[in-house]
């Protein structure tokens, strides 16, 4: 884990899901009581930063703002995704599940950098998706969760159902869509 790495960017829309759900006043006393995470504050969008710092930083804020079952953390994926597909990823609104799928990397690793994505088709209208080379991890995996869902709302979809498969040796997740 020790070249894995999140963009500023994925702190930084945490951040920003918390303070308009919350309040400044409540983030200002996440950084009281989290002090370790003030220097988030200052991250870059476009820059990189240790991925366990982002690993421990997401725990954290599930923990305060949400109930520790990381639930907050599928919504701040989806919140991510909004933001992804109305800046950086606008060439991929609208275009088919399968399209997408086959830039799934240049997609997702924006803001993750390690690994690959592996793709399966189960069958038609649905898939598994296996990112190698990330830590398997509950936090993550739920951030991820949310991303996809928002994402695949941008594409040709209807009915979708992303679920996360259980963990091996890497996270995985079905998409299913009609």
């Amino acid at each position: 884990m020790t070249n894995m790495q999140a963009k500023g960017r994925a702190f930084r829309a945490a951040l920003e899901y918390v303070e308009k759900k919350y309040g400044q006043d409540k983030l200002g006393s996440f950084y009281s009581l989290y002090p370790q995470f003030i220097p988030v504050s200052g991250y870059q969008d476009l820059g990189w930063y240790d991925l366990a710092i982002y690993l421990s930083f997401s725990e954290a804020i599930d923990k305060y703002f949400g109930f520790g079952d990381a639930s907050l953390l599928v919504e701040i994926g989806e919140y991510s995704a909004i933001h992804a597909f109305d800046t950086s990823h606008r060439l991929f609104r609208d275009i088919s599940v399968e399209n997408a799928l086959s830039n799934a990397q240049a997609v997702f690793f924006p803001f993750f950098y390690a690994g690959t994505v592996e793709i399966k088709y189960l069958k038609s209208k649905k898939i598994s998706l296996h990112l190698n080379g990330c830590p398997v991890n509950p936090y993550l995996s739920k951030k991820i969760t949310g991303w996809l869902r928002q994402s695949c709302k941008y594409l040709k979809t209807k009915n979708v159902t992303v679920r996360e498969l259980k963990p091996g040796k890497c996270m995985g997740y079905e998409i299913e869509w009609n």
